[in-house]
């Protein structure tokens, strides 16, 4: 990959997928998460499924969705907080 005739490193342009993949995640996080973030759905600490990849919280809301709109969240806000300062 170059921009403007630089060439950049392989962990360069590594790190430059892995924040693209999180703006990815971030901007389609309602499309991409497999349930609602607030919506019980199951038993209180059910274990990982095939259907709850990453199990179910203390109130039974399945934890995949809640940390992608978790990383929405925290994307959005380093943005403000970057645009403020």
């Amino acid at each position: 990959m170059r921009i403007r005739g630089y060439k950049l490193s392989v962990t360069a342009q590594i790190g430059i997928a892995i924040v693209a993949i999180n703006l990815l995640v971030a901007l389609l996080a309602p499309l991409i998460a497999p349930f609602d973030q607030a919506t019980p759905i199951g038993d209180p600490w059910a274990d990982p499924s095939w259907q709850h990849w990453l199990g179910l919280d203390n109130l039974g809301r399945d934890l995949l969705s809640r940390l992608i709109y978790g990383a929405r969240l925290t994307i959005g806000l380093a943005l403000i907080i970057t645009a403020l300062s």
